[in-house]
């Protein structure tokens, strides 16, 4: 009798497991937002909530040679993946981190100069960001413990700016730790790019 009970609970477990399983498979949105999201802290928001920030479009357009400070909102940038304003900027938050907004129609390339840092410290020494532009992937950027450079910037070439105008910069982050992680506080975000400023300007 017992070994029919044990048989049944088993069999029961194997169902629940197998099902869990078929459903992430079918459904990996299940997986990101209870996984990846809940439990790891690797996501700071779902696959849904991604599809519709793509979806977006400013409708006002951006400035060239304008400088854009990351401790303010602009109604022309749109941001998803960030923290709320810190000092002079914004943490990214997991392991990825996107801007959206609209160039004018121009025919010539233009330079995105981001002033930024990433979350390194002896703990923590060494965190890299590919930044993929509208599909396309760039080198990756490599931060370590101790380098000074606060600039980084990304060539956008006419080919690869949409009809609309509409650019969004995509920031794949690895070896983002939280301050908690770290013994440092309390603040569970994974931390990756501090970015204090982007300045949109053509290519000369």
């Amino acid at each position: 009798m017992e070994q029919k009970k044990f048989r049944i609970i088993l069999l029961t477990l194997i169902g629940i497991v197998y099902g869990f399983v078929l459903l992430f498979i079918v459904n990996p949105e299940i997986y990101e937002s209870l996984i990846d999201i809940h439990f790891l802290g690797n996501r700071a928001f779902s696959k849904k909530e991604e599809k519709e920030f793509d979806k977006k479009t400013a409708k006002q357009q951006v400035e060239l040679y304008q400088t854009y400070y990351f401790n303010k909102d602009y109604p022309n940038i749109f941001l998803l993946g960030f923290g709320e304003s810190i000092n002079d900027g914004k943490w990214t938050h997991g392991n990825l981190a996107k801007i959206s907004f609209t160039l004018p129609k121009i025919n010539f390339s233009v330079v995105l100069d981001f002033k930024l840092a990433a979350y390194i410290n002896q703990h923590n020494p060494r965190i890299t960001v590919v930044p993929v532009i509208n599909g396309k992937q760039y080198n990756a950027w490599s931060f370590e413990n101790g380098g000074k450079s606060k600039r980084r910037e990304l060539l956008i070439s006419p080919e690869n700016i949409g009809s609309n105008g509409k650019i969004v910069v995509s920031f794949n982050i690895e070896g983002m730790k939280s301050p908690h992680d770290l013994g440092h506080g309390n603040n569970i975000n994974k931390l990756g790019l501090f970015i204090e400023e982007m300045k949109i300007k053509p290519k000369h």
